[in-house]
């Protein structure tokens, strides 16, 4: 399975709210290419509804300090 397929996978758990899913894949695809602020956000998000805190603060760190490099740390766009 490639990275683009995994990543797929963890949006539609994300957008299905099968959130263990999402962290699972996201992370798995996060291992083979650096997430997007987008997919982190998600990531971020549902780390959060899974009861794992600490990783979600992390990820948001990861895409506020992505957003910040591009010159973009105000975007308030939630993730699609």
């Amino acid at each position: 399975m490639t990275t683009v397929d995994v990543l797929e996978r963890g949006r539609r758990s994300f957008a299905a709210g099968r959130w263990a899913d999402a962290c699972a894949h996201l992370a798995d695809a996060d291992r083979d290419a650096p997430l997007e602020p987008a997919d982190l956000e998600r990531s971020a998000t549902a780390a959060y509804l899974t009861g794992r805190e600490a990783d979600s603060v992390a990820l948001w760190e990861r895409a506020h300090h992505l957003l910040t490099r591009r010159g973009d740390p105000a975007r308030r766009s939630p993730p699609a």
